[in-house]
Order: structure tokens, then C-alpha cells, then sequence
């Protein structure tokens, strides 16, 4: 079965154990500045859910159990179990109507459920493998996608009756479009997208990308977004003009989710980790949000803003702002979260956890406080040094995701004011150099630093000091940073042993008295920076390998802060390239200069 098959593509294979993790409280109750989950057993292998916002009930599909798991969302308990056909694999709710319908991939079906006694009221027979449908609450129409019989079924919400619609090969994710009273299925092995007229049946083929998979409706902008897995882009189809624009997007797309009030669509990419953020207005990528592990899921509540990534790996549920597309909070689900719906009249979200047998309601009725707040300004190049700082925004966003505090990125010192650095308790300067800072930024940053408003961490081109790359010296930035004016650098690099002088500073922590660092440019300055700040670590420079006459002829500092100055600071040199990540103490040195940087 499809859905079954694209569990074992992008989850790993089904044969993979993962641990469960899970936030046990007895009941989901809200507490000032929290999001808060609570795990509610369902039956085998739920893989989907859908809510009706009228009856604050959610209904979740258990695959291996051929049921349906009724939930109150008043009270969060489940309070029914409705058998369905064999293998049900989707599932969709006519509010208007108070009917839920469940799509039985393994037997061709739809259960009918009437949502007021939680009882089935009736069968249909649809194409081969239906494993997706569509609810128009305005017509009273339901439209089924047949993946093995190339087709979809439409059912009339008032009989019961069904007629079949011939579609493109292997549709396997529909959508409606309620306002124009259009139905649009993502055709997996057509390449294209087909129209369905609401009132005609009458089709008509859109051209699409390579392997479309998911499929989302702007009904308030009359666009439609179709996810090409293989060819890493997403088709916007604009109902208005009947024109389609292909985006580039990141690697196998696989899922994406609309918000109408605020004309965005997002679109995670599984292998390239990241969420896309497209501006329906201009229909360009506006944003990419770099994610610490494989998603699995996405869903937006359109009223608060916030999206909600399912993390295949962690267990857990990302909470973005919408507005800012920052990580403001990580809520524990259980075992591969798998599906996600909203309930934006309750401000409630559940998730289907495919291998722990149970979902997740998560309670966001109160507004996320995050631990604390870290602006990294970030370096755009290539090559090295991009790849160092994109490793570092998986890292920083992992971290964040963890322990309850939220990263924005900058890319340039523009925005930086007096009003812009109150936000935040750290400062990183995430291999941007001392020059091109905007006037107005420069004195703001000088502002927080010798007022100690918030803490810093430069690395490595943050000492680019002296006249570099056309740009002349900054004296102040010397004299941050202990005096000191770049002169030289190791072109070929060389492996060399890092050691501690300082094992009792906080920014030690976890690390041994020396370790090794692989591959590295090791600056060298006009003067060892010690007299004027306090060394926490030094490379021995005896130990290149290979060996090189560019050297600082023996004290050499590599990590230090500055204690003439208010705000906590510390200076690490290593930085060029992403490997260093790979390298578990410099991840520990990284993780203790955040902490320590914000104060915690």
C-alpha cells in the first residue's frame, strides 16, 4: 500500500525501533507560558487524524487496528472505538454534516461515520487502494482518491450514492477547493495535477513535476500548491488565471501546509531537513528554516500562527511563530509522529504517533515564553564557511528546539538597533566579520557590550582584524578582542591539538584537558591577545600536522573572553568548516559557550 510504503521510504523502514518519549501529566491543563502535551492510547499503527471544530472531538485512524479512535477534546480522554474496513489510511469531516469519512486502502472502501452517536452509518465502494479523500462542506460532496484505479470516487453526502471520475496514474493526495467548487488530485505517476469541476465531474490535466505527493488549497487566494517529491518543487496552481509556476524547494518534498490568513504556504523537504516558506503573493520561497532532524509531519493553526513540525527522530513536535519563523517551543509526542490536525476553535493540535499506538494533544491555549532569546548573525559566502554556518544552524536550532529557547538569524547588521538587541540575552556572531556593520548597528552593538546587556560569541572570522579584504581596521573590535590585528592564516590547513588552560571556567565543562582538532586555518595575530584578556584554551602550535612555518612562536590563544568589558564574552577560533560538528568536544565547547553566553 502506498501509505504503508512511504512509512518504510522516508521513516527508515518499519523494521527500526525508536525509544518513546513522552511528557506524562494526568491531564492537559494549561499553565502560564507553557505548551503542554498528554499522550492518549488509540489502537495499532494510528497514521492519520482530522477533526470537527463544532463538536471538539478529533478522530484518529488506526491502520493496523481497522478502527477509529474517538477523542473529546474537552476532556481529552478517548471515548470511542469505531470499527472500520480493513486498512484505513485516511480520513476527512464534514462539520456541516456532523460525518466523518475513513478511507480503507486494503479493501476499497469508505466508512461512513454519523458524528453524533459515533456509529458507522453506512459502506461505500470505491476505485482500487483509496488512500486519500476530500470533504466539500458546501456541496455535501466527498471525493475519494483511488491510487491503483487511476481514479476518485465521488460520493453524494446525502445518498451515499458514488460515481467515478477517471484522473491521472496513481492520484495519492487530494484537495477541494470549496469557494470555486474545484477538486484537484496530486498525481504520483502522470506528472501532473487534475482538475476536477465540482459541478461537471468534467476534468482537466495540469502539468506538474517529477512524482507529485501532497497537495494543499488556498481557497481565499484561489491557488493550489502541489509537492513534486522527485524533482524538489512545488507547482502553484493559480485557479484565476489557470497558469502554473514551478518553485524550487529543498530535497524530496513531501509535505506542505497553507495558511490563508496570512497568504503562506510551507513545505518541508525530508532529506534536506529544512521547511520552505513561500510567500503566496509573489509565489517565491522567502524563507528557508533549517531543521535539526527529519520531519515528518506539518500543520498550522491560521488563527494563533503557529506552525507545528512533527520530528520523525526526537519524538516531538516543533511550535514556529508564524510571523517570525522562529522555533519558539518543543513539545514531546511519542513514537513517530505521523499525522497532524488542528483544532483552531480550541487551540488544540493532535498527532497521530504511527509506532507507539497512541496520539498527542497538545494544549497551546497560552502564549510561549521561551527560556531565553539568541540572535546569531550569520556570515553568507560559500564553500567552507557557508557550510560552517549552516552546520551551526542545525546544531543551534536542535539545541534550541531542546532546552526551550529560540534562535532568529540575521544575515546582515542592518536591522541591529538598541530597540532589536533588547530582545535578546546572547549575541553570536556567527563568522561575520568585524566590517561592513552599518554606523547604526556598530553603536548599538558597542552600547550592549560595554553595558553588558546581553552576552557575545564570535567565531573564527570574527578576528578578521587589520586592513582585510579592502576594509579598513576597526579599533574598537580590536580592543575587544585583546588588541590584537589578523596577520596570516594556514592556506593548507592542518590537524592540531587544542589544549585547556583553564579546566574550572564554565566553558570547559565536559572537556578533557586537550583534544584534537582535524582540520583548522589557525589565525595567527600580531600578538598573543593574553595580556588583555583571560585565555581559556590554546593551540600547541608543535603540533601540526603538517608541519608549517606560519606559526605564532608559541603562545597561541584560541579561545578567550574578555573581562574589562560587562557582557559575558568568549571568542572561539575554530569555525571554517561544517565537519567540526562531527567533532563532540568542539560541540561541547559550542553548547557551553550558549549557555554561559545568556547567563544560565
Amino acid at each position: 500500500m502506498i501509505a504503508l510504503r512511504t512509512i518504510e521510504r522516508k521513516m527508515g523502514g518499519t523494521g527500526v525501533k525508536f525509544a518513546l518519549a513522552t511528557l506524562a501529566i494526568s491531564a492537559c491543563i494549561l499553565a502560564q507560558a507553557q505548551t503542554v502535551s498528554q499522550n492518549i492510547g488509540t489502537g495499532q499503527q494510528p497514521m492519520a487524524v482530522a477533526v470537527n471544530e463544532t463538536t471538539n472531538k478529533a478522530y484518529v485512524v488506526n491502520h493496523n487496528s481497522n478502527s477509529i479512535a474517538v477523542i473529546d477534546g474537552k476532556t481529552r480522554t478517548a471515548i470511542a472505538t469505531i470499527q472500520t474496513g480493513a486498512g484505513p489510511e485516511s480520513i476527512a469531516v464534514n462539520p456541516l454534516t456532523n460525518r466523518v469519512y475513513v478511507a480503507n486502502a486494503a479493501e476499497s472502501s469508505v466508512t461512513v461515520i454519523d458524528g453524533v452517536t459515533d456509529t458507522v452509518a453506512a459502506t461505500v465502494r470505491t476505485g482500487s487502494n483509496c488512500n486519500a479523500l476530500a470533504v466539500n462542506p458546501t456541496t455535501n460532496r466527498i471525493y475519494v482518491a483511488n491510487n491503483f484505479g487511476h481514479s476518485v470516487t465521488v460520493i453524494d453526502g446525502a445518498t451515499n450514492l458514488a460515481t467515478t471520475v477517471r484522473v491521472g496514474q496513481g492520484p495519492r493526495a487530494i484537495a477541494v477547493n470549496p469557494a470555486t467548487n474545484k477538486v484537484y488530485t496530486a498525481n504520483y505517476g502522470s506528472k501532473d495535477a487534475t482538475e476536477i469541476d465540482g459541478a461537471t465531474n468534467a476534468t482537466t490535466s495540469v502539468p506538474t513535476g517529477k512524482h507529485p505527493w501532497a497537495i494543499a488549497v488556498d481557497s481565499r487566494a484561489n491557488k493550489t500548491y502541489v509537492v513534486n517529491e522527485d524533482s524538489a518543487s512545488v507547482s502553484i496552481l493559480d485557479g484565476a488565471t489557470g497558469t502554473t509556476k514551478n518553485v524550487p524547494v529543498g530535497d524530496t518534498p513531501f509535505a506542505v501546509a497553507v495558511n490563508p490568513t496570512t497568504n503562506q504556504v510551507y513545505v518541508l523537504s525530508y532529506l534536506g531537513n529544512t521547511m520552505s516558506v513561500i510567500d503566496g503573493a509573489t509565489g517565491t520561497v522567502t524563507k528557508t528554516v533549517a531543521l535539526s532532524t527529519h520531519p515528518s509531519a506539518i500543520a498550522v493553526n491560521p488563527k494563533t500562527n503557529q506552525i507545528y513540525i512533527a520530528n520523525q527522530n526526537a519524538a516531538s513536535v516543533l511550535v514556529l511563530d508564524g510571523k517570525t519563523n522562529a522555533i519558539t517551543a518543543t513539545v514531546k509526542a511519542g513514537a513517530i509522529p505521523y499525522a497532524m490536525a488542528v483544532d483552531a476553535a480550541a487551540n488544540q493540535v493532535y498527532v497521530a504517533n504511527i509506532s507507539s499506538d497512541n496520539a498527542t494533544v497538545i494544549c497551546a491555549g497560552v502564549a510561549v515564553v521561551p527560556r531565553f532569546r539568541v540572535v546569531a548573525l550569520a556570515e553568507r559566502v560559500t564553500g567552507d564557511h557557508q557550510k560552517f554556518v549552516d552546520a551551526a544552524t542545525l546544531y543551534l536550532n536542535r539545541l534550541a528546539a531542546e532546552n526551550g529557547f529560540a534562535v532568529d538569524y540575521i544575515t546582515g547588521t542592518e536591522p541591529i538597533n538598541e530597540d532589536f538587541l533588547a530582545r535578546y540575552q546572547l549575541f553570536i556572531q556567527l563568522n561575520y566579520p568585524p566590517y561592513r556593520w552599518a554606523p547604526s548597528a556598530k553603536k548599538a552593538f558597542v552600547d550592549y557590550i560595554t553595558q553588558g546587556k546581553g552576552g557575545w560569541i564570535g567565531f573564527h572570522h570574527a578576528t578578521l582584524l587589520g586592513e582585510f579584504d579592502g576594509y579598513s581596521m576597526d579599533p574598537w573590535f580590536s580592543e575587544f578582542l585583546g588588541g590584537i590585528r589578523f596577520v596570516n592564516y594556514l592556506p593548507a590547513f592542518a590537524k592540531a591539538t587544542v589544549k585547556i588552560e583553564d579546566p574550572s571556567s564554565p566553558l570547559a565543562k565536559g572537556l578533557p584537558p586537550s583534544f584534537v582538532i582535524d582540520k583548522e586555518e589557525w589565525y595567527t595575530w600580531s600578538k598573543s591577545p593574553r595580556p588583555n584578556v583571560h585565555v581559556l584554551a590554546t593551540v600547541d602550535e608543535s603540533s601540526y600536522v603538517p608541519d608549517t612555518t606560519i606559526k605564532m612562536g608559541g603562545d597561541h590563544p584560541v579561545v578567550w573572553s574578555n573581562p574589562h568589558y560587562k557582557a559575558r564574552n568568549v571568542y572561539i577560533f575554530m569555525g571554517h568548516h561544517g565537519g567540526l560538528f562531527d567533532n563532540p568536544y568542539f560541540v561541547q565547547l559550542f553548547r557551553n559557550a550558549v549557555f554561559w553566553g545568556a547567563g544560565q
